[in-house]
């Protein structure tokens, strides 16, 4: 599954680059980039401000999860294209 499909059937703007906040059981916060998709799960790379963990987590579109960031910047895919459509300047 895809980011696409992500996006279609839980009517969310996930798109690789998108910053998240989630809120985790025990009510902390965690600030995150979505990376890619597994299955219909976000892969989200945690940021280096939370105390004691760095590093990635699968979360599913809906829980607990603010999209704060929906206008994402293209990331370049490591071979040298951009992984999101370029837009064009008005």
């Amino acid at each position: 599954m895809s980011l696409e499909y992500i996006r279609r059937t839980y009517g969310v703007p996930a798109r690789r680059g998108v910053r998240v906040r989630y809120t985790d059981g025990a009510g902390v916060i965690w600030n995150c980039t979505i990376t890619s998709a597994k299955g219909p799960h976000l892969r989200v790379l945690v940021d280096d401000r939370v105390p004691g963990y760095r590093g990635r987590l699968i979360l599913h579109p809906t829980d607990n999860l603010e999209y704060i960031q929906v206008e994402a910047k293209p990331i370049p895919n490591g071979q040298g294209s951009i992984s999101e459509q370029a837009r064009a300047n008005p």
